[in-house]
């Protein structure tokens, strides 16, 4: 009889929270077309640029445990000309909300997430940013009480392509962001985010590729930004490129020219560093060979890096006191030493 008796219970609880949730879901359905309609009005009116979207859509279990307003087909323009390509095109927009915040009657963003699509970001050559034009506001905006309010935690990309270009240094940077998660906590004066993030990066020069071409990156890290200073810190932290695993640690201080003091280092008992930056058509003919000696590779960037700056770069790789054989034939070649 007891036994039952909990049964009973666990079950109305159950049945409580599957109603209420339904209830919050169906209000957030109710009030969404306004809320996101109110917003963007309101941001269209005051932006440089033009903002667009095709329909919206609640999505109660996609970003679980938030529930999500998803804004299907967003792109972001340049200016008012909505002939010309977007800035940012993207399938989804999502916005997460907690339940106990909608319970209250607010509607505090918890996430953000981006998924399938693209960003075109160009720095020209006084250093400015489209994206940044393009959302910079003729006024001080008045947003309404029922729009929507940022209390971030977490920032999400999955699927997303940015190629940004650097008119000045004729520079272009393609990422493939496959899946990135940064989880904030933010107070007056600090910003603090873990990420983790895996993406493939492209580096072009004067139209050249140079050795940084469709390569795999994984970024394991956390940061912390001081919005006194203007200085990010970047705690002790993971690269693996390709195969290759480094540590990376400094800082990047914003209001001095994006100044820029970040150390790298990685050393393997095996040829994964040099595979990491050699070109594609070469990784076949290394990988066919070992070696006995250590692989390192330690650099250090330091100096403004942005209106015209270019950082100094001290790179140091090689491999020293190492045997190398043939896997194929087990032919061992001469004793190496070099460094680079």
């Amino acid at each position: 009889m007891l036994k039952f008796r909990w049964q009973r219970i666990l079950l109305g609880i159950c049945l409580a929270l599957v109603i209420l949730f339904g209830v919050i879901t169906t209000a957030l359905n109710y009030k969404k077309d306004q809320i996101v309609k109110e917003l963007v009005q309101e941001l269209n009116a005051d932006f440089v640029g033009q903002i667009s979207l095709k329909d919206v859509q609640i999505s109660p279990f996609s970003n679980f445990p938030y529930i999500s307003i998803d804004l299907k087909d967003v792109k972001i323009f340049q200016d008012k000309n909505t002939a010309k390509a977007p800035i940012l095109d993207l399938k989804d927009l999502y916005f997460g909300f907690d339940l106990w915040t909608i319970l209250s009657g607010k509607y505090n963003i918890k996430l953000i997430k981006l998924k399938d699509g693209y960003m075109h970001i160009v720095q020209d050559v006084n250093g400015d940013f489209n994206i940044a034009k393009a959302l910079a506001t003729k006024s001080e905006t008045k947003v309404s009480s029922e729009a929507l309010h940022l209390d971030l935690q977490r920032i999400e990309i999955q699927n997303v392509g940015i190629d940004k270009l650097n008119e000045q240094n004729k520079i272009r940077i393609g990422i493939k962001i496959n899946k990135a998660q940064s989880k904030l906590k933010l107070n007056d004066s600090l910003t603090l985010f873990a990420l983790d993030s895996k993406f493939l990066l492209t580096v072009v020069k004067d139209k050249d590729t140079t050795i940084i071409k469709n390569k795999r990156f994984n970024i394991d890290t956390k940061l912390k930004y001081s919005n006194v200073t203007q200085i990010l810190n970047v705690e002790p932290s993971e690269i693996r490129l390709e195969d290759a695993l480094f540590k990376m640690q400094g800082n990047m201080d914003f209001d001095n020219d994006m100044f820029l003091d970040l150390k790298f280092e990685g050393a393997k008992p095996n040829f994964d560093l040099f595979i990491a930056f050699a070109p594609k058509e070469l990784v076949p003919a290394l990988k066919k060979y070992d070696n006995q000696g250590k692989v390192y590779f330690d650099c250090r960037i330091k100096g403004k890096s942005t209106n015209g700056y270019n950082p100094k770069i001290d790179a140091n790789f090689g491999c020293s006191e190492a045997y190398f054989s043939n896997k194929i034939n087990n032919k061992k070649l001469d004793k190496l030493q070099f460094k680079g």
